[in-house]
């Protein structure tokens, strides 16, 4: 029995390929706008979500905009108070200094 995903037509074969390719395309940008993945397209965008806990990750595609070469992984740690530099630290946009809570950059 093959699995369905919600957006997808199936039609994967040779006749259809390109219309499968644009529906998986479609799917994955759209997982990644809503962060279904922890996924975010720039820094603008993680420092905009609201929810976060201690050790969460977050991937990051690019530093202003997608695929401009800031391609990183976060982690959320509670108890930092770091500067944002807009590289390896990102402070919260709802998290006003000095109240800990900062985005910073797995190494």
């Amino acid at each position: 029995m093959a699995a369905t995903i919600p957006g997808f037509s199936g039609c994967c074969d040779e006749a259809c390929s390109t219309e499968c390719s644009e529906q998986i395309e479609a799917l994955i940008q759209a997982a990644v706008d809503s962060h279904t993945y922890n996924g975010y397209s720039n820094n603008a965008a993680l420092r905009a979500e609201t929810v976060y806990s201690d050790g969460r990750s977050a991937d990051v595609y690019g530093f202003t905009v997608r695929g401009d070469s800031g391609l990183r992984v976060f982690y959320f740690d509670a108890a930092s108070v770091l500067a944002d530099d807009g590289a390896g630290v990102l402070k919260p946009d709802n998290i006003t200094a000095p109240n800990p809570g900062r985005w910073r950059q797995s190494l």
